[in-house]
């Protein structure tokens, strides 16, 4: 089943989210864990503080007498704003190891393992550690350096004040509730912002994709009118440069076919009469009749040939066999092979050979160029043809000029095109041939008329 890009965008939107919720729950019930544990770490560490003093320990006096913590146990205790805690004291009796002091009635027994614990937080300076009493978690810190006076003997001590980790796993629990409450109302809230992001952004993608349907079947009317002002709206424009392009080559290709069928036409129906005369014995000169066949034929084929050639030139980028040649000697070799035309009609071609420049380019077809264009001039021009070349800082000129009348309105607008004819007699694709071997060349190539009177072409060709 084929997937839209609506659908993809949705679930793109929708993964992100997730995702992005995912870890910043993670990342928020560390930070709350470890934020948590630093504040009981520290009032832990305070209420022992208090606990010390309430029971007559301040200052230089770090003696706790056993009178003083029996006097503590009808007292209400240390209540914190937020947990409850108690405190125990361990002394170390020698012969008997460690025993507890406790201010309350509760009769706690910490095994071995939970003393090491207590003697290393102790080394740490109060580092939060978990112990179990009566079968309960808790979170305790210890604190060292106490001296406890009992039955008139003085035994060094550590004070552990403590909470049941109930507490705290309550409030854990309530955090990531209201966490888990936060981020899926987050998630809903972007999902649906999402939905109309991604709703807003393939509209106008449907709407390219209906107008591309419209140009697949020839329809050219249709423009895709789409103003977002993104690369969207950019694609809109080259799609409707693209149907233009496509409906421009779409009439040229119809009149190019028209324009063929008419040329071949009339010397086909030349050579269909001649050859139906001579098979009906209608001539008594079949040697004309025969030349006139030959003629209309060799038309035919150089037209044919023609229209290989210039369709090769739009097809095969290969078609180019660039090398680096004289451009004297081109335009010379061009001259030599046009020049007994220019003869026969009493015609002076001029062309004085400047500083020779070599450029990369295929010879023969930069030939068949200037042969081109010294032909359209020879049958326009009164008496002469100048060829000149010019160097300049970015590309290479070559000008030919003739003295006849020049180019009409028309002729500017249209010499270039395929099958465009002037006043005499041709194909038609000569200039287009010329047009497309430049371009080629990433040259170009213009037409203008000079102010004296005549017609001028201007080649450009890069160094």
């Amino acid at each position: 089943m084929k997937k839209s890009i609506f659908g993809k965008i949705i679930r793109l939107n929708v993964f992100s989210v997730v995702f992005a919720l995912l870890l910043m729950g993670i990342l928020s019930s560390f930070a709350v864990k470890k934020y948590i544990e630093e504040d009981i770490t520290r009032d832990l560490k305070r209420e022992s503080k208090l606990f010390l003093t309430s029971i007559g320990v301040d200052g230089d006096n770090r003696v706790i007498d056993r009178e003083s913590l029996i006097e503590y146990k009808e007292k209400i205790g240390i209540q914190r704003m937020e947990f409850e805690s108690e405190n125990i004291i361990l002394i170390k009796v020698p012969r008997k190891g460690w025993q507890q002091l406790s201010s309350t009635n509760r009769k706690l027994v910490l095994t071995d393992e939970e003393i090491d614990k207590v003697r290393n937080s102790t080394r740490t300076d109060g580092r939060l550690f978990r112990i179990t009493l009566d079968d309960q978690e808790c979170l305790a810190v210890a604190l060292p350096a106490l001296e406890v006076n009992m039955k008139d003997s003085t035994f060094d001590g550590i004070i552990i004040t403590y909470m049941p980790t109930t507490q705290v796993n309550d409030i854990n629990r309530y955090i990531f509730g209201m966490l888990i409450l936060s981020m899926l109302s987050v998630g809903i809230i972007s999902i649906i912002i999402g939905w109309l992001i991604s709703r807003k952004m393939t509209r106008p993608i449907k709407q390219l994709k209906g107008t591309a349907e419209k140009l697949a079947n020839r329809d050219f009317k249709e423009k895709a009118d789409i103003k977002t002002g993104d690369e969207i709206e950019d694609l809109a424009i080259a799609i409707n440069t693209m149907a233009d392009s496509i409906q421009q080559y779409d009439t040229n290709q119809k009149e190019f076919f028209q324009n063929i069928s008419h040329e071949l036409k009339t010397p086909l129906m030349s050579i269909q009469g001649y050859a139906e005369g001579l098979k009906e014995d209608m001539f008594e000169d079949k040697e004309h009749a025969l030349d006139i066949i030959i003629d209309e034929s060799q038309r035919i084929k150089k037209f044919v040939d023609d229209i290989i050639f210039l369709s090769k030139l739009d097809t095969v980028e290969e078609f180019f066999d660039m090398k680096e040649c004289s451009v004297n000697q081109i335009i010379i070799n061009a001259i030599e092979k046009i020049e007994s035309i220019a003869i026969l009609n009493d015609i002076d071609i001029y062309y004085t050979p400047g500083e020779d420049i070599r450029l990369i380019v295929d010879e023969d077809k930069m030939i068949q160029v200037i042969i081109n264009l010294l032909s359209n001039c020879l049958k326009y021009t009164k008496d002469t043809i100048d060829v000149e070349t010019t160097i300049r800082s970015n590309c290479f000129e070559i000008r030919i000029c003739d003295n006849g009348k020049g180019f009409g309105d028309i002729d500017l607008n249209k010499l270039f095109d395929r099958f465009y004819k002037g006043e005499k007699e041709g194909s038609g694709l000569g200039m287009s041939i010329v047009k497309k071997i430049v371009q080629g060349h990433q040259g170009e190539v213009t037409a203008h008329n000079i102010e004296a009177g005549g017609a001028e072409f201007l080649i450009k060709l890069p160094k």
